[in-house]
């Protein structure tokens, strides 16, 4: 049985979100654990500072959610399957894009 630690879920989500949002607030609102793995749930909120799929940095702000499934050993992360809202990431910080007639 290991020991959940769920710093190492906060470590993982800043290196992440630091190259594209410097000024990244994340809460993790739900985080479950069995055995070696855990799953969190949570809100990621920040100013685009960084370029983010080949998009250059935008300036905007920005609020996803996101689930993370992850298998832990050692007291650290070994295997991670993250789920974020990056749909509705890009609704928010990309450029308005004309519509089609």
């Amino acid at each position: 049985m290991h020991a959940f630690q769920p710093a190492a879920f906060d470590v993982a989500l800043k290196r992440f979100g630091t190259m594209f949002f410097a000024d990244q607030v994340g809460a993790f609102d739900i985080v479950v654990s069995d055995g070696d793995c855990a799953v969190s749930y949570g809100q990621v909120s920040g100013t685009n500072t960084g370029g983010f799929f080949g998009m250059p940095s935008t300036g905007k702000t920005a609020e996803f959610g996101h689930i993370d499934i992850c298998r832990i050993g050692g007291g650290r992360i070994t295997e991670a399957w993250p789920i974020e809202d990056i749909a509705g990431l890009m609704r928010q910080v990309a450029p308005a894009v004309a519509r089609r007639a």
